[in-house]
């Protein structure tokens, strides 16, 4: 799947794991849609016509009662749609024949909300599709892992403790991680490739149990001319959840 990567720029980094959620556009041209996870929401609308496509807002709101420091968002745009800038945000895109994903991080002024607040971000479209979808999640949930791995902890086996939660930092080049058995949730992604940000993922415990969380690097020029041949370096780290007292 290509991607493409746009920002305003000065902007800086965050990035996430989101749910999508349609809805149907509504009269006057203009869309709305809203949902989030627990402690973030997220409402697009369209906010103009031109030749070229449209301008779609998207709000973010911290619904939690606790402060939020950085927030991801995703938006569902229709097929055949592309977006050609983007502020107050960084953002990625994937399209498929039926539809086109945004993920947006916030920018280095916007991501930290106080419980209640709101702060919005803009893309210009081109094409014209139905309404926009979107999504969000922010860390005054997830708050700061128990533990943090690193690349230099590949190979590692850890042991955690029901209610802990993991926390996984890598470099810009690694993919979003892939994580195998019941005992761990993802509940936040940001950056990796091909974002040009740091990863930083963090892991809920789900149950005692095992996983393996694993991803490896990637680089643009493995799937796009001017074709390279760096190595992908995996990494990989064994888990094992024990109750409470174990």
């Amino acid at each position: 799947m290509a991607w493409t990567r746009r920002m305003t720029v000065g902007l800086s980094t965050i990035v996430g794991l989101l749910t999508m959620l349609a809805t149907p556009a509504i009269s006057g041209g203009t869309a709305v849609a809203a949902a989030g996870s627990a402690g973030c929401a997220a409402t697009a609308r369209v906010d103009g016509w031109s030749p070229e496509g449209s301008i779609v807002i998207v709000t973010i709101t911290n619904t939690a009662a606790n402060p939020a420091t950085r927030w991801t968002a995703n938006v569902t745009l229709g097929g055949g749609q592309s977006v050609t800038s983007a502020w107050n945000a960084i953002i990625a895109t994937a399209s498929t024949p039926s539809a086109t994903y945004v993920t947006a991080v916030n920018a280095a002024h916007n991501g930290r909300l106080a419980p209640g607040a709101s702060t919005t971000f803009g893309m210009r479209v081109t094409g014209t599709g139905p309404a926009p979808t979107a999504s969000c999640v922010n860390d005054a949930i997830t708050g700061e892992p128990s533990v943090t791995l690193t690349e230099a902890d590949n190979g590692r086996t850890i042991t955690l403790h029901v209610g802990q939660t993991l926390g996984i930092s890598l470099p810009a080049a690694y993919r979003p991680t892939a994580v195998s058995g019941s005992a761990l949730v993802k509940a936040l992604t940001r950056g990796g490739y091909p974002t040009d940000q740091p990863l930083f993922e963090v892991y809920r415990t789900g149950t005692t149990g095992s996983a393996d969380v694993s991803t490896m690097t990637d680089y643009a020029c493995l799937h796009n001319p001017p074709w390279c041949a760096l190595p992908q370096k995996p990494w990989r780290v064994h888990v094992t959840v024990v109750g409470i007292g174990g």
